[in-house]
This record gives C-alpha cells, structure tokens and sequence, in this order.
C-alpha cells in the first residue's frame, strides 16, 4: 500500500479522533501561571502513560477568574525517595495524615476530593508545576466566596 492510500485509510479513522483530540484538550496547559482559586475533584493512583511509572494524579478543578472551570493537573511519582518526599509534603499541605504503610496510600487519598486550595501553576521549561498553598476553610462559605473574588490567602 503506498503512502496516499495509507493516508486515505487513516482519514476515515480521524473524524473520530479529531472529536477525541478536542475533548482531551484540558489536559494541555491552557491555564497561564498564575495563582487561581481551585477545588480538588480527585485523587487517584495510576500508572504514566507515556513512562509507565507508578503516580498519584491529582486533578484540579480551577474556581475564579476567567479559567473558571477548567481542570489543571499535578503528578506526583510513587518509585523514588525525593519523589515520595513530595507527595508526602502535598498531603501534609492538604492537612492530611502521611500512613506509615505506603500500601495505605489509597485511604489517603479517597479523603482529598472537595478541598479548596489557593494553587499556584509555574512553567519550568515544557512542563507546568502545580504547587499547592493555602487550604481554604470549606465550612466557612463566606470565606470561599470572599477568597474567590481575589482576597490574598
């Protein structure tokens, strides 16, 4: 088969992953650095797509300004002592407890989704960081309406 009839071949498949392409955009940095209000939606181990390595995906759901709405991500490995090191500094940020058994990691994490934290998103090279900051007091509303129109936390 030469390489137009290969090409004509693969047309009929890209209707399909042109609409796929579209609905995995958020995961591409459209969000600039900057700091933005956002609310943990979850906390999920997993393996990396493209490496294989064992992480914890956190997924980000951003809930003031203009990028109100979108999902930003961060990832932090699970097969290295530094990478170890920061997931446990995230977790004591979230105010949560590091287990003494790795294995109880999970029951960790199932305790993440809704929590409210001023984030910080910086490109370094071709990737961006997220860093967590401030945790916002969800059972006070008053103070997640007041940090959301732009009070400094």
């Amino acid at each position: 088969m030469n390489f137009n009839d290969r090409l004509k071949k693969a047309q009929k498949l890209w209707k399909e992953a042109r609409k796929k392409a579209g609905e995995s955009s958020s995961f591409e940095s459209e969000i600039p650095d900057g700091k933005y209000l956002a609310k943990l939606r979850s906390a999920t181990m997993g393996e990396s797509n493209n490496s294989g390595r064992l992480q914890v995906c956190f997924e980000w759901e951003i809930l003031d300004g203009e990028y109100e709405g979108k999902r930003a991500f961060n990832y932090q490995g699970l097969e290295t002592e530094d990478n170890l090191t920061y997931l446990g500094r995230d977790l004591l940020r979230l105010g949560l407890p590091v287990p003494e058994d790795l294995t109880d990691i999970q029951e960790v994490l199932d305790q993440c989704p809704g929590m409210i934290s001023r984030i910080t998103l910086k490109t370094k090279g071709e990737f961006q960081n997220l860093y967590i900051g401030k945790m916002i007091n969800t059972d006070d509303e008053s103070n997640v309406r007041t940090t959301a129109r732009g009070a400094d936390s």
